[in-house]
């Protein structure tokens, strides 16, 4: 195990970001930088982006795996006509935080170079499909990075055009908060097997086990939900400015916005034009109420699901009562239980 993988087991927030980032832009790259600085400034290990999946229209013309790729620097190399020199935005704001280190108190250069930034995509094929929707597939996946006995927050920075938007977390936390949390203490194959000699003792660690297992069972969780608006800059360009000057043939423009953002002349090319050929195969079709729709609708399945849930526990809890407690999980995030129920109502 490596040594940040050891530090999120001991760590109290995630820090994140959700976005469509279709392409990254210097606005998306100024809201990263303060969630890095943020991170670092609270002693955080580790900061992640979750990338939108969709693509293949107007809106969204790179697939996620391209994006990921611009942001760690790995976008233009081995491409044949365009410089294979790294080319990395991650590394960029890590310089220009570093520039600036002696502001912010109790962070060195060694907090700053050592901090990792995971990106995960939404349909990165090696992430489990608990729901239908994505992004909440990635949040659950990134969870199980971190010890349910020490994560008290989840912080997410988003830019000021889209505070309240994510109310899907606040009750995706809430049905973490209100469903049972437990361990299950192992009990050896020995205490199972009795005799008339050892029917006394056995009697004793059955139920010694039976009193740990009840007293962490109904232990309560309280994961807090913390929304950071970042109120977005004059000089912080949109997704939107970027497509319209791939779209309206606009160079000179498209360069400019890209030019101190870590990629250099070559890579700013090659993203020019791969927007450029994707835009051009993509017809044009209305998205209106669409949004508001989809995120109505997932609100819904999340609080059916805190329904269904907490009828199926109760059940449960009665059942589990009545037998043994045999095994489980050694260590890890035994909360995921309770995704069990909430996966099968999903699917």
């Amino acid at each position: 195990m490596d040594t940040t993988v050891k530090k999120l087991k001991k760590e109290k927030e995630l820090v994140l970001i959700i976005g469509r980032m279709n392409p990254p832009t210097s606005g998306h790259i100024k809201l990263i930088k303060q969630m890095m600085i943020y991170a670092l400034t609270n002693k955080v290990s580790q900061v992640n982006i979750i990338l939108s999946s969709t693509s293949n229209d107007p809106k969204n013309p790179l697939p996620c795996y391209l994006k990921k790729q611009i942001l760690e620097g790995t976008y233009c190399e081995n491409t044949d006509g365009y410089s294979s020199s790294q080319s990395s935005i991650l590394t960029n704001i890590k310089n220009n935080i570093l520039d600036e280190v002696y502001i912010y108190p109790n962070v060195d250069e060694k907090d700053v170079r050592s901090l990792k930034v995971n990106i995960i995509c939404g349909d990165d094929p090696t992430i489990t499909k608990y729901t239908n929707n994505p992004i909440t597939n990635s949040l659950v996946h990134l969870l199980q990075d971190y010890n349910q006995d020490y994560i008290q927050k989840i912080s997410i920075f988003i830019g000021d055009d889209r505070k309240g938007s994510y109310s899907w977390i606040t009750n995706l936390i809430k049905l973490f908060n209100t469903t049972t949390h437990h361990k299950i203490t192992k009990t050896s194959n020995s205490s199972r097997v009795s005799n008339r000699s050892s029917t006394k003792s056995n009697r004793s660690s059955l139920s010694k086990t039976s009193n740990s297992y009840n007293k962490s069972y109904n232990k309560p969780r309280k994961l807090e939900y913390n929304e950071v608006a970042f109120v977005r800059a004059d000089d912080g360009m949109s997704a939107t400015k970027i497509r319209g000057f791939v779209q309206t043939d606009n160079w000179d423009s498209f360069y400019t916005s890209y030019k101190n953002t870590g990629l250099t002349d070559s890579c700013i090319r090659k993203l020019y034009d791969d927007l450029s050929d994707l835009l051009s195969k993509q017809p044009l079709k209305s998205t209106i109420g669409k949004k508001r729709k989809d995120t109505t609708k997932h609100t819904e399945e999340i609080r059916e699901t805190i329904r269904e849930t907490k009828n199926k526990q109760n059940t449960t809890r009665t059942n589990r009562r009545k037998t043994e407690i045999v095994g489980g999980k050694k260590d890890g995030w035994e909360f995921f239980s309770f995704f069990n129920d909430m996966f099968t109502i999903f699917a």
